[in-house]
């Protein structure tokens, strides 16, 4: 029987480093803001467009994020119930050799 088994360490460190780049990302994406804040100036100088075009950038940066939370919590809950099933199987398996010695 062919079983795929995911060691507890590699998944915590996987988890760990989606974490942190989600958490690097979201960094870039407020230290971006927070330099075109800087160096636009005030609200007045800008036109409508570039607001309209800022706004866009921003939605899209968000929704991107956004979709990236979702796949990473969907590849969680992959790695653990994987991570289940091969303990059940693991379990089922001493079981059945308990049984078979007697």
């Amino acid at each position: 029987m062919n079983t795929v088994h995911f060691d507890p360490d590699v998944v915590l460190v996987c988890i760990i480093a989606g974490v942190g780049f989600m958490g690097i990302i979201l960094m870039c994406f407020v230290f971006a803001i927070c330099l075109r804040i800087v160096r636009g100036g005030s609200r007045r100088k800008r036109s409508k467009s570039a607001e309209a075009d800022e706004t866009k950038m921003i939605q899209e940066i968000y929704q991107g994020l956004t979709k990236m939370e979702d796949r990473i919590d969907t590849l969680e809950t992959l790695l653990l119930s994987k991570e289940e099933r091969w303990a059940e199987e693991q379990k089922l398996h001493e079981f059945e050799q308990r049984i078979h010695k007697g």
